[in-house]
């Protein structure tokens, strides 16, 4: 016990929250925005002229989109935010609850939608539903962009 003690004195505590400034945040968005304008292109393209089976490749990139955005949504509970006060500066927030209860109650719906992988829906639903559910699923990805 004597040692943990020893071993934790010394550090930090740690802190999940993750700056809006901070390189990582950037390089999550970046991401996250890309995935999305890929997906706004690609699936919709293959909505309009009934791409069926979809070929490997845009499995597997459909995929590696949705694990960005899954990335940005998930990461969106741990990113801070900052907002304009009312004497003109800029406030940033990084209290863990409000952050959650802040991307919860914003973004949350829409990136969570948009984290749904398309493939499952195009192979699982009949060849005239399944364009149907690929042209909402292309709408609700390309409106995070």
């Amino acid at each position: 016990k004597k040692i943990l003690e020893k071993a934790m004195s010394g550090r930090k505590s740690f802190n999940p929250v993750i700056r809006p400034t901070s390189r990582l945040a950037t390089r999550l968005r970046r991401a996250a925005v890309a995935a999305a304008i890929y997906s706004s292109i690609v699936e919709p393209f293959c909505a309009g002229f009934d791409v069926r089976p979809p070929p490997a490749w845009l499995v597997v990139f459909s995929t590696l989109a949705d694990l960005a955005m899954l990335a940005h949504t998930v990461s969106g509970f741990f990113t801070g935010y900052s907002w304009v006060a009312e004497d003109g500066s800029i406030d940033v927030e990084l209290r863990l609850w409000k952050i959650g209860w802040h991307h919860l109650t914003h973004a949350f719906p829409l990136d969570i939608a948009s984290c749904l992988p398309v493939q499952v829906g195009i192979v699982a639903l009949p060849l005239d539903q399944g364009s149907q559910f690929l042209r909402l699923a292309g709408f609700i990805k390309g409106a995070r962009v």
